[in-house]
């Protein structure tokens, strides 16, 4: 069945001169097993046998990418080697800062998004880049057996292996970062009730990630009967993974978050009692006041940080900030932790992670971090 002619904006809005100029028939060592004319038709036509909308998206997705990889290096899909394979994973592991960014949708009202980039941030764990690879995979295979390259450079390829561990502790916003985010959140508008709410409702969720390292889901579901005064200290008890109970010590500076945030919310400027069974967090539309959901959450601080990142042309500041997600805030709280001093056991513990030797992925990111701070004996 033949494919309707497609626009660039279906699939890609660049001048992929190569990708969708129409291939030489005589090119072929066999002939093409398919109706498409160029490289841009045939992923046109391995898209359209997604048999899920999920997978369907996906494979645009990894289509987008690989098309502006191929564009940057002047190549079409009979040149890729293995060679060239490799190195377009190489690539995707560490993206030029220019195609990287927060999700946004690629069209807006039929138009391409100037906003859209091919990547949240470098691959660093192994999930995503074998879902990539699966994808890419499928696609050669696909041209494969169409007769559209001799072969799949893709089945040489060996095996990736990640350091997922090490790696997902580099997801550390600088201290820079912090201090700007929270001198941003400090400077919303709070001239109206509306925006005061939106005001101590940020502030209350960064910090209280950020001075507890708690989990985006722990904190949708917390109470506010959660908070607790024992030994002199606030707690907030939580239901981690698995459903396992934990309880988190709090420093004394979240507490007027806190407060801060109930007055604001007609609870008045104190802390909770044990009793109190309204959920923490509240979404804000209007008149109408309803529990925050989970999904919720994730917008509220990808939104915030998208919002803050266009108040600064720096650019380990904007590099933080496109690239952050929700649990590099979990992962700052524990370099920090380890940074000011705390001891490794007690750490675990406010991490709730089940072995030490978790916990212990923190050090080799500061261990990096004295190496090269070293350089100042250099001077």
């Amino acid at each position: 069945m033949s494919i309707k002619p497609i626009k660039p904006t279906e699939l890609i809005n660049r001048k992929s001169s190569r990708a969708a100029a129409v291939r030489d028939l005589s090119n072929f060592v066999n002939p093409p097993r398919t109706s498409a004319k160029s490289d841009l038709e045939l992923l046109v036509e391995w898209i359209r046998l997604a048999n899920t909308k999920s997978l369907e998206l996906q494979r645009i997705r990894e289509s987008r990418r690989l098309l502006i990889w191929m564009d940057i290096n002047d190549l079409t899909l009979p040149e890729l080697t293995i060679t060239e394979v490799q190195a377009y994973f190489k690539f995707m592991e560490n993206p030029p800062p220019d195609l990287v960014g927060p999700s946004r949708p690629y069209q807006i009202d039929g138009s391409t998004n100037p906003a859209w980039r091919p990547f949240t941030g470098p691959i660093t764990k192994s999930s995503t880049y074998n879902q990539a690879r699966v994808i890419l995979n499928s696609l050669l295979e696909y041209a494969a057996n169409t007769n559209w390259i001799l072969t799949n450079p893709i089945r040489l390829l060996p095996a990736k292996r990640f350091k997922t561990l090490h790696a997902s502790r580099t997801k550390v916003l600088s201290d820079k970062t912090v201090i700007f985010i929270q001198r941003s959140l400090i400077l919303m508008p709070d001239q109206t009730l509306y925006h005061r709410q939106l005001r101590s409702r940020a502030l209350l969720i960064f910090n209280l990630l950020l001075l507890s390292g708690l989990r985006r889901e722990e904190l949708t579901t917390l109470k506010m009967g959660n908070f607790i005064r024992k030994d002199g200290a606030w707690w907030v008890n939580v239901t981690g993974k698995g459903s396992k109970e934990g309880r988190v010590p709090l420093p004394s500076s979240a507490i007027p978050y806190i407060s801060e945030y109930r007055e604001s919310f007609g609870f008045g400027f104190t802390m909770p009692s044990p009793d109190e069974k309204s959920p923490l967090l509240f979404t804000v539309k209007g008149k109408t006041i309803a529990p925050m959901s989970y999904s919720a959450l994730y917008a509220e601080i990808k939104g915030r940080l998208a919002q803050f990142a266009k108040q600064t042309v720096d650019p380990e500041i904007l590099q933080d900030l496109h690239q952050a997600s929700t649990h590099w805030l979990r992962h700052t709280y524990a370099t920090t932790a380890l940074k000011k001093g705390m001891p490794l056991k007690h750490l675990q513990d406010n991490m709730r992670h089940a072995s030490i030797s978790t916990t212990e992925g923190y050090i080799h990111l500061l261990d990096s971090e004295r190496a090269a701070s070293t350089s100042v004996l250099d001077d």
